[in-house]
Parts: C-alpha cells; sequence; structure tokens
C-alpha cells in the first residue's frame, strides 16, 4: 500500500513556541503518516533541541542553515520517503481526521494534488479541478492544507 504512504513536512524557524502544537496535530492524525519530518531551518532558539529531546522516536529531524521556508520544505522532501507529501507550517495544526478525508481523493492517478478549506475560511469557493489560469488569479490554496503527490511535485 506504498500509494497511501504520507510524509509530513513541517519547516521550523524559532518555533518553539508552536512546534509542539503542529507536531501533535500530525501524529494523531485519524489515518496516521508514514513519517513525520521537521527541519530546522537555522532557528537561534531552542527549536530543534526541543524537537530532538520530546520526539526522538516519532519525528524524523533535520537542520540547516536559515535559508527560508520553501528551501525547508525541499529539505524535507529530499529525505522523505512517502509517495504522498503533507505540509505543515510549525505555527499551524490539522484537524484530526484531515490525512484521512484527504487520501480518500487521491485514487484517480491523474490527482496531483488535494487542499482544503482552512477553519475560517470563507467564499469563494474551491474549484474542484482549477487549471494554471484559476491559480494564477485567485490562489487560495494555504500551504498547510496540501498533499501534493510525490511525483508531482518533482514535475
Amino acid at each position: 500500500m506504498a500509494e497511501s504512504r504520507v510524509s509530513v513536512v513541517i519547516p521550523a524557524f524559532n518555533a518553539l513556541g508552536t512546534i509542539d502544537r503542529a507536531i501533535r496535530s500530525a501524529v494523531a492524525q485519524t489515518l496516521p503518516p508514514h513519517e513525520v519530518i521537521v527541519v530546522d531551518d537555522g532557528s537561534p532558539d531552542d527549536t530543534a533541541a526541543h524537537v530532538a529531546r520530546h520526539y526522538p522516536e516519532s519525528v524524523r529531524l533535520l537542520r540547516q542553515e536559515n535559508a527560508g521556508p520553501g528551501i525547508a520544505r525541499n529539505t524535507g522532501v529530499a529525505a522523505a520517503t512517502g509517495e504522498w507529501l503533507a505540509f505543515l507550517d510549525a505555527d499551524d495544526a490539522w484537524l484530526p481526521t484531515k490525512l484521512e478525508r484527504q487520501m480518500r481523493e487521491t485514487v484517480a492517478p491523474r490527482v496531483g494534488v488535494v487542499a482544503c478549506r482552512c477553519v475560517g475560511q470563507r467564499q469563494p469557493a474551491f474549484l474542484a479541478a482549477p487549471d494554471f489560469d484559476d491559480l494564477w488569479e485567485s490562489n487560495r490554496i494555504a500551504m498547510s492544507s496540501s498533499l501534493v503527490r510525490r511525483a508531482a511535485f518533482e514535475q
């Protein structure tokens, strides 16, 4: 069942005050992820040491010099082994059924990305299958709501 393996990537910079909530929301999913990877992006606070101390078994910690969240996500993806990549910012948290509900939408091989609304997000509605122009004009996809097929990410 390799297609259901989800790697969660959490970029973290000075996230000591929020990282626990993010990690707990990832590992407590009703469809547990294959792995959770926290990429400490050169935090001068105690984020990396805290993650290493409190999550030695359940979270893989990677460290890099500060390069921004995009590079940190790419670092996490390079280390990930799942067929699906789920991105979670260190100051966000998921509802418990997020991955389970999104994975239901991944059966068709042409599905490359599944996104969902964030709590409190309102209009306008998501398009079921937006094209490039739709996304260019009004991209309302929050990074922490994104589930991406690895093959689509690599393309």
